[in-house]
């Protein structure tokens, strides 16, 4: 016979900031871009994107957090753009396109090192239609305004290597309110591109927390408190019976 005694004791209120806490990034990334436009046949082409983020201070597992960029590359596409290229002979396109915006992101830390996110912003977009021999496209004696407002929705994944560097990868979509991004108004759907990046971070800035207590360094009074255990406001051990 086996008899044991169980006594309960408080549950652990860990406190730990996530891994973005009060961070700045700096990001360079490259990739491609898809686009569906008037063409029979949609093209890949490449992009560049540098951006700035900041997230705020959070002591759970998702922050949110506010992104400006800017970027530049191309799309394109080819097969003709109608399906009577007598009439409109132009057999494909490459577009030049530039963008500036800005937007929020969250971000969640399913580890210190593996953090995914979702993005969703607005930006100003200018592009250039030519076909792929550089000549501007005019289509059909037609003039249109290169300067677009864009909406961007945006997935993707944040690796950690140490707290300053790591790695991303994310793939989106953007959505213009124009069916003129290969030159032609063809149809009833507008013009849309997709993108797949790749790129490093790198992180500043940020909060301190050397005892992971979940109380800031400049803050905390005991800044050497062991793992696990409860702390007062001031990072101290609670010792609610005198003890």
């Amino acid at each position: 016979v086996l008899t044991v005694q169980l006594i309960s004791q408080s549950n652990y209120d860990l406190k730990v900031f996530h891994p973005f806490s009060g961070k700045f990034a700096l990001t360079i990334e490259g990739g491609i871009t898809y686009s569906r436009t008037d063409f029979k046949n949609d093209g890949i082409d490449y992009v560049t994107r540098a951006s700035f983020d900041y997230y705020l201070p959070t002591l759970s597992s998702g922050t949110l957090g506010f992104k400006v960029f800017g970027g530049t590359g191309y799309i394109t596409g080819d097969g003709y753009a109608s399906s009577k290229p007598e009439l409109i002979n132009i057999e494909n396109f490459r577009t030049l396109i530039y963008s500036f915006g800005g937007g929020a992101t969250y971000t969640y830390a399913i580890s210190e090192s593996f953090l995914p996110y979702i993005f969703g912003g607005v930006s100003y977009l200018y592009f250039e239609p030519k076909n792929k021999d550089g000549i501007k496209l005019d289509p059909l004696g037609n003039p249109y305004s290169p300067n677009e407002i864009m909406l961007i929705g945006e997935a993707g994944i944040r690796f950690l290597f140490s707290e300053d560097f790591g790695f991303n990868l994310n793939a989106g979509i953007n959505y213009v309110n124009t069916d003129k991004l290969d030159g032609y108004e063809l149809g009833t759907d507008n013009d849309i591109y997709f993108h797949a990046l790749a790129g490093f971070s790198y992180y500043f800035g940020g909060v301190k927390d050397t005892d992971g207590d979940g109380i800031r360094d400049q803050f905390d009074q005991c800044p050497d408190t062991p793992p696990l255990v409860t702390v007062d406001d001031f990072g101290c051990p609670i010792d609610a019976d005198n003890d």
